[in-house]
């Protein structure tokens, strides 16, 4: 599956697949790192897990990957 979200600067595989991987693992957890720091209240904190639990699911391969313009924060307005 490719990817392609240029506002990261994430646009595909690039060359080494493995360390694409590397390279987007590393940015997942300086998200998450991240959102600790930004989530103030309780209803931040929910909807934090409940973006986690949606990304689970679709590893576990329990709900399908969202379309990148199903209208969500990456669509564009």
């Amino acid at each position: 599956m490719k990817v392609t979200h240029p506002f990261l600067k994430l646009t595909g595989f690039g060359a080494n697949p493995r360390e694409e991987f590397e390279r987007r693992l590393r940015y997942l957890d300086e998200n998450v790192r991240g959102l600790l720091k930004l989530a103030s209240t309780e209803e931040d904190r929910r909807r934090v897990l409940e973006a986690l639990d949606r990304a689970i699911s679709v590893f576990k391969g329990e709900s399908p990957a969202p379309s990148l313009n199903s209208g969500g924060a990456d669509s564009a307005p």
